[in-house]
C-alpha cells in the first residue's frame, strides 16, 4: 500500500509540467508557454544546486539534535544569501528582458528550489512516501497558476504573475510555519556574520558548481533550443518530457530507493543496468510512445519529420543518461572533498562540449541538440568506473 501511495504522487508529479505547458500554449499562446518552459528550464537546473549540498551534513548529525540546529542554521543562511544572489542577478537581466518575464522565472525558480529542498530531506532519511507526497502537493502550483489566471480572463503574462506572487507569499509563509528554509531566527542570522561560515560557504560552492554543470548537461539540449530555435521552445520541451519519462521512472523508482540508501553504505561499487532496469524502461517506452501520440492528436508539430526523429533520439540516449546518474551519485558520496567531485564534472563537461558543441551551432540542426550531453554523459560514466569500486 505504501509503495501504492509513492507510485500515484510521483506519477502525479511527473504530469505537472508539461501538463502546465500544454495549458499555457492552449489558454494562452506560444509566448506565454515559451516563457513558461523557460522558466521550468532554468528552475530545474538550480533548484537542487542552490542547496550547495548542505542537506548532507544535516542528514549525517541527525542523531545528534545539537549539530541538527546548528548544519539547519547553515541550510538557511546559505538559502538566504543564494536567494539574494539569485534577485540580484534577476533585477540585472531586467536590463536586457521584460520585467515581468524575470520576475515570473524568479519567483517559480525560489518556490520550486524552497518545495524540492524542504521535501528532499525526507527522501535522504528514507522516507520515500513522504517526500513523493509533499513533492507533489506542494509542487501543483505550476499548473494551478496559469488555470486561474485563465479562470479569472487574465489571459496574459501579467495575470500569470498576479497568482505567480499570489503562491510565492503563500510558499514563503507555509514554509515559516513548518520550521523550514524561511525559519529564520536571530542564530541564523548571526551566522552569516561569521568568517567561518564564509569559508565553509566558499568550500561547499563547489558543490553548486558541480551541480550546475550535472543539470545543465541534463538539460543542455533545451538551453540550445532556446538559444537556437527559442520559439519552438515550448513544443521542444514537451516533447522531452513526454519522451524522458522512461527516465522519471527509473529515477523514482530504482534511482530513489538507491538514494535513500546510500548514505547508509560506505562501500560504492560500479553499476550497468540491470536486465530488470532495461526491460521496465523498454516497456516504459512503449507506455511514453502512446503518451507521444495521445499529445500529438492535440498537438500538430509533434508529428512533423524532426519531432518525430528526436523523440527517438531521446528515448535512446535514456539508457546513457540513467547508467551516468546511478552511478555518478556514487561518485558522489564516495569523494569526501567536493572540490574533487567538482573538477571530475567539469573536465567531462568541458571535452564533452568543446567536441560536440561546436558541431551542433555548425549544422545548425535541431536534430543534433542531444549531442553534448550524450558525449559529457559518457565521459561522466569514464569517471565514475575509474574511481568506484569494481
Amino acid at each position: 500500500m505504501k509503495s501504492a501511495v509513492y507510485y500515484f504522487y510521483r506519477l502525479g508529479n511527473i504530469g505537472l509540467k508539461p501538463l502546465a505547458i500544454f495549458m499555457a500554449a492552449k489558454l494562452f499562446s506560444t509566448e506565454v508557454a515559451n516563457l513558461l518552459a523557460l522558466a521550468i528550464l532554468i528552475s530545474t537546473t538550480l533548484m537542487a544546486s542552490l542547496s550547495f549540498g548542505s542537506y548532507r551534513n544535516l542528514i549525517n548529525a541527525k542523531n545528534s539534535q545539537l549539530k541538527s540546529d546548528y548544519y539547519n542554521s547553515v541550510r538557511r543562511a546559505i538559502f538566504g544569501v543564494n536567494i539574494f544572489i539569485v534577485l540580484l542577478l534577476s533585477l540585472a537581466f531586467t536590463i536586457f528582458f521584460d520585467v515581468e518575464k524575470c520576475a515570473i522565472i524568479f519567483m517559480y525558480v525560489v518556490n520550486e528550489h524552497i518545495i524540492h529542498d524542504e521535501s528532499r530531506v525526507h527522501l535522504y532519511m528514507g522516507d520515500r512516501r513522504k517526500w513523493a507526497r509533499n513533492n507533489f502537493l506542494r509542487t501543483t502550483f505550476i499548473p494551478i497558476v496559469p488555470f486561474l489566471a485563465w479562470y479569472c480572463s487574465q489571459p496574459s503574462t501579467e495575470g500569470i504573475l498576479i497568482f505567480m506572487l499570489a503562491f510565492t507569499v503563500f510558499n514563503l509563509c507555509y514554509s515559516r510555519f513548518r520550521d523550514g528554509l524561511m525559519a529564520f531566527g536571530y542564530r541564523d542570522l548571526v551566522l552569516l556574520t561569521k568568517k567561518y561560515f564564509l569559508r565553509r560557504y566558499l568550500l561547499l560552492a563547489s558543490y553548486f558548481v558541480s551541480s550546475v554543470f550535472s543539470k545543465g548537461v541534463h538539460q543542455s539540449d533545451r538551453y540550445l533550443i532556446s538559444i537556437m530555435f527559442y520559439n519552438e521552445l515550448w513544443v521542444y520541451s514537451l516533447l522531452s518530457q513526454v519522451a524522458n519519462i522512461p527516465l522519471v521512472f527509473f529515477e523514482m523508482g530504482y534511482l530513489s530507493k538507491f538514494k535513500s540508501e546510500l548514505s547508509q553504505h560506505k562501500y560504492r561499487v560500479f553499476q550497468w543496468l540491470e536486465k530488470k532496469q532495461l526491460v521496465i524502461m523498454f516497456m516504459v517506452s512503449i507506455l511514453s510512445f502512446f503518451v507521444y501520440m495521445i499529445v500529438g492528436a492535440y498537438t500538430d508539430d509533434f508529428f512533423e519529420q524532426k519531432y518525430m526523429i528526436l523523440f527517438v533520439i531521446i528515448l535512446v540516449s535514456n539508457l546513457i543518461s540513467s547508467t551516468c546518474m546511478l552511478n555518478n551519485e556514487s561518485l558522489f558520496w564516495l569523494l569526501n572533498k567536493p572540490s574533487q567531485f567538482s573538477a571530475l564534472e567539469f573536465k567531462a563537461v568541458i571535452l564533452g562540449y568543446g567536441v560536440a558543441l561546436p558541431i551542433v551551432i555548425f549544422l545548425n540542426t535541431m536534430l543534433l541538440v542531444k549531442l553534448p550531453s550524450v558525449l559529457t554523459n559518457l565521459l561522466r560514466i569514464n569517471n565514475s568506473w575509474k574511481y568506484l569500486k569494481k
